[in-house]
């Protein structure tokens, strides 16, 4: 229905990064191998077993549904290497800028990401 979209981020200040870029690198660095472990076949029922001990009102076919859309190739909202999707991120920044109050018009996704942290933490 919305097609590509930017579901998981993580944000911070440009103060704060100047101040503790070492830490945002490590950070980015972990979560980029946390998504390569959900990536990883071998992993998938464990990862399935782990939202369901953190959600257990949620049933197990709801936890296979909702790892296979969150990891799906076409749709997915976590991409490998938990790559940010720029489409994705436009397509944000146009709901943003059609239901988001106060009313903004956004249209640039570089202008909220810097994408030398990620190549930093993955070099």
């Amino acid at each position: 229905m919305i097609g590509r979209y930017q579901g998981s981020v993580g944000a911070t200040r440009r103060e704060w990064v100047v101040a503790n870029r070492d830490k945002l690198v490590a950070y980015i660095r972990g979560y980029v191998a946390g998504v390569d472990w959900l990536y990883d076949p071998a992993n998938k029922e464990e990862a399935k077993a782990i939202l369901l001990k953190r959600l257990p009102r949620m049933k197990p076919e709801d936890a296979e549904g909702g790892y296979d859309e969150l990891l799906s190739p076409t749709r997915g909202s976590l991409l490998p290497r938990a790559k940010i999707d720029i489409e994705g991120m436009r397509a944000v920044l146009k709901m943003r800028s059609a239901y988001g109050l106060p009313q903004k018009t956004l249209t640039d996704p570089m202008r909220y990401y810097d994408p030398s942290y990620y190549d930093m933490a993955l070099r």
